[in-house]
């Protein structure tokens, strides 16, 4: 479970800083616009980094028990 929170932090924020920098070189052709790409890459990232802080946190609170 640990390891797989790892990795779905891991990849929502390489698909979060990739849709930010598409936000820059994609034009606008009617329905995806820069604005759009750059908000979901935003909140991916966040999400990614708030799933690898849980995961850090809870690794880290069971190491201290166990020792």
């Amino acid at each position: 479970m640990e390891q797989r929170r790892f990795w779905l932090g891991c990849i929502l924020i390489v698909v979060g800083v990739v849709l930010i920098f598409l936000g820059f070189y994609v034009e606008p052709k009617g329905e995806l616009s820069g604005s759009l790409l750059g908000a979901v890459g935003e909140v991916f990232t966040l999400g990614g980094a708030l799933v690898g802080a849980d995961a850090y946190v809870e690794y880290r609170i069971k190491k201290l028990i166990h020792n």
